[in-house]
């Protein structure tokens, strides 16, 4: 498990390009971070070592309307911290892994 904020991208990418992750998460407070986060998650997809990598967002932004988690090309969202880890739970058991212990987000 990583967490930190914020990554620079070219070491996020890294990383992902050479560890496995079930999950990577990402947060945004308002609707302009949006086009940055999906780019960033395609970019994430596209070199991650796990072909069924699975990205989970949460923010005050999903909150207000959760369609955007599919606009961003999200998996799936959390509206706080307490809830994201059956989220990631959900995530993981539908990319066929069953190995989620806590916290797993990146």
């Amino acid at each position: 498990m990583h967490v930190g904020s914020p990554w620079a991208e070219a070491d996020l990418l890294d990383l992902i390009r050479t560890e496995w992750f079930d999950v990577v998460g990402f947060s945004a407070g308002c609707e302009s971070r949006l086009s940055t986060m999906k780019r960033e998650i395609q970019r994430l997809r596209a070199v991650s070592c796990n072909p069924q990598l699975q990205v989970l967002v949460g923010g005050q932004v999903f909150s207000l309307d959760p369609s955007l988690v599919e606009r961003v090309g999200a998996d799936g969202w959390a509206r706080d911290a307490a809830s994201s880890a059956d989220t990631v739970r959900a995530l993981c058991a539908a990319a066929g892994r069953s190995t989620f212990q806590s916290g797993a987000t990146a």
